[in-house]
């Protein structure tokens, strides 16, 4: 969820965050960087998008490798998969393919 919805930016951002338990984590290296995800989920309802089932926080620790500089950056996102449908670790999955999707350029190729 990016901010050019202010409003359900807002309501994310709003959600008790710090009272939802911890979710997927993972650690990557390469490009230069270390970087670590964790995963929140939270059941929602009210949120000014239909069909909303779960909210979703990511946050993401990086540290450039040759100058040590560490940043974090918070993002968000909503689905509406149940947590029956989707575990934490299910979301996280499917979060990094969607990434895969739009960072491919237009020479890839799909088996």
């Amino acid at each position: 969820m990016k901010r050019n919805q202010p409003l359900l930016h807002a309501q994310l951002r709003a959600l008790p965050w710090r009272q939802v338990p911890g979710g997927a984590s993972a650690r990557d290296r390469g490009h230069g960087r270390a970087e670590t995800r964790t995963l929140k989920a939270a059941h929602v309802a009210g949120l000014d998008f239909p069909h909303a089932r779960q909210a979703i926080k990511i946050t993401r620790w990086r540290q450039e490798t040759p100058t040590g500089k560490v940043s974090r950056q918070a993002v968000y996102a909503i689905t509406s998969l149940t947590s029956a449908d989707a575990t934490t670790h299910d979301l996280a999955r499917l979060v990094r393919e969607h990434w895969s999707v739009e960072n491919c350029s237009a020479d890839c190729t799909y088996e």
